[in-house]
């Protein structure tokens, strides 16, 4: 769970992550290329537009190592995330084990995992007040859909509508 919140990966691409798509020395990045999807089991390979590298914490890393280490050193095609027997994960076990048992313990309702991902992107969105570097962290196609997600958290100043244009030639409808 804290890989997808720092990552702000979408679920379908966690279950996807080989370890061979990790760099955990010097500056830690996942490279984000494939996606697994739940209807037909297959792997996909994700367009140029939204595959890409996210950089992720030294601490992350740290603990990236460490699970790799528990596993016994699996090889750069294995999976990072799977289950005790070394399955892929199911997202609702998962979720039913894991994320809504950790939002009872937080005294929170349930959430789904795509709230995580835009937690993630808010995170960004309030530290950055640009709507571009969230546009390529979340790997969004558009930023005027990055803009219409996040407009809430950003500076208001520039206007809306024309940054929106500027970024990506769309113009966007305006939330009040």
């Amino acid at each position: 769970m804290p890989f997808l919140a720092e990552a702000g990966l979408r679920i379908s691409e966690l279950k996807a992550v080989r370890w061979g798509d990790l760099e955990l020395d010097g500056e830690p990045v996942v490279c984000v290329s494939r996606r697994h999807r739940l209807l037909d089991g297959e792997q996909e390979t994700k367009s140029e537009r939204s595959a890409g590298t996210v950089p992720i914490t030294p601490e992350l890393a740290r603990e990236l190592k460490a699970h790799r280490l528990r596993n016994g050193q699996p090889g750069r095609e294995a999976l990072v995330f799977t289950t005790g027997e070394g399955r892929r994960i199911d997202e609702a076990n998962y979720r039913r084990r894991i994320l809504d048992p950790a939002c009872v313990r937080a005294g929170i309702p349930p959430i789904g995992f795509h709230v995580l991902r835009h937690t993630h992107g808010s995170v960004v969105a309030a530290a950055t007040h640009d709507v571009r570097a969230v546009q390529r962290r979340l790997r969004h196609a558009s930023a005027s859909f990055t803009l219409e997600t996040y407009v809430h958290l950003l500076d208001d100043r520039a206007g809306v509508d024309a940054v929106a244009r500027a970024l990506d030639g769309t113009a966007v409808r305006r939330r009040d």
